[in-house]
């Protein structure tokens, strides 16, 4: 298992990823990535697409998100799609939703409210 992100109130908001071995020794441990490390967020989705988890939308310091993050598992390393440099149709910024993936290589959102 693992999660990213979250808050404390308004104004803590985490960047870190931690994981639950549900095998092992049943120890939450803090993930030391590498990469373009997203801002702390909450309100985002995150779903596993083969070893890569990927996180969409949500709330950041600087109000609502519609970027997509890539965390490849294996080497901890992040990358961002941002809207700046992704082509396309770009959704608005989403919080409060869902994802799911879906064979091979789908994502699927499905908004609650949007962000702009």
């Amino acid at each position: 298992v693992y999660i990213f992100g979250g808050h404390a109130g308004p104004m803590t908001l985490f960047d870190d990823v931690h994981r639950f071995d549900v095998r092992g020794d049943g120890m939450w441990q803090p993930q030391h990535c590498v990469g373009q490390i997203p801002p702390g967020m909450w309100g985002h989705s995150a779903s596993l697409v083969q070893d890569t988890m990927y996180i969409f939308g949500g709330n950041t310091e600087r109000g609502g998100s519609g970027d997509l993050w890539a965390l490849h598992l294996p080497t901890l390393t992040w990358t961002c799609f941002d809207r700046s440099i992704v082509g396309g149709d770009v959704p608005l910024g989403r919080a409060g939703h869902t994802a799911a993936a879906a064979p091979p290589n789908t994502m699927y959102v499905v908004g609650i409210r949007n962000l702009r």
